[in-house]
């Protein structure tokens, strides 16, 4: 869970800065551009640390949350240079080849716009501000609240928001990822395969032990047992 705040407002003016610190301990990055300030706070899950954000062909890229495709999960290769990568080849449809969940934040220097990239479900949270030129998008409401005074937003799942710096204007549009939606399946078997996959490419790089905290339902025992049929270390906690 990692913490972005991306604005142009003067420093003073951005309350609740701090919390952002508490979302990410383990590397701090600020950079301003042009008027553009980018603060990111990193918490890294997985083995490695690459600060953020990352630039390469006159784009800057940042994000919170994990991406799961095996170029990064089984080498070196940093997501965040994965993600900007994918953008650069396939433009706006690189979120197809993204596995993972996320907030994706893309600077084009040369063009000078803003983009926000949310996930199927919008697992990640971006709340944002835009009015006379001012802007402010962040992971923490309260930080955009305070300037909004009531107008805040919050960018919906499946969604990419562009915002032109040169004329101020906002465009958000919906994301296709290209899922089948058509029910063919009469068995468990492919959801099981689906399930375990899950679960292995989510917990088989992480550098911190593993905790599942039990309940008396289905899913954590779920989570449990691919766990040991995948034979990834992990403990267990009930009360």
């Amino acid at each position: 869970m990692c913490s972005l705040l991306v604005h142009n407002t003067d420093e003073e003016d951005v309350p609740y800065e701090h919390l952002h610190k508490y979302r990410g301990s383990d590397g701090f990055s600020k950079l301003t551009v042009g008027q553009v300030l980018i603060n990111h706070y990193l918490l890294s899950i997985k083995k490695g640390i690459c600060l953020q954000p990352f630039y390469k062909n006159e784009f800057l890229c940042a994000f919170n949350g994990e991406v799961y495709n095996k170029t990064c999960t089984e080498s070196n290769y940093s997501e965040t240079e994965f993600i900007l990568d994918a953008f650069l080849e396939h433009k706006f449809d690189f979120i197809k080849h993204v596995d993972g969940e996320f907030l994706i934040f893309i600077y084009d220097v040369k063009g000078n716009k803003l983009h926000f990239f949310s996930d199927t479900f919008g697992i990640k949270p971006l709340f944002y501000y835009v009015n006379n030129h001012k802007f402010i998008f962040s992971s923490i409401r309260k930080t955009v609240d305070c300037i909004s005074k009531g107008s805040t937003k919050k960018l919906p799942p499946n969604s990419h928001l562009e915002l032109d710096l040169y004329t101020n204007s906002v465009v958000l549009r919906h994301l296709d990822h290209g899922f089948n939606f058509i029910q063919k399946i009469s068995s468990y078997e492919l959801w099981y395969e689906a399930f375990l996959n899950s679960i292995e490419k989510r917990f088989s790089n992480c550098k911190w032990d593993i905790v599942v905290p039990l309940s008396s339902g289905h899913d954590s025992g779920a989570i449990v047992s691919a766990l040991n049929q995948l034979n990834i270390k992990h403990h267990t906690m009930t009360f």
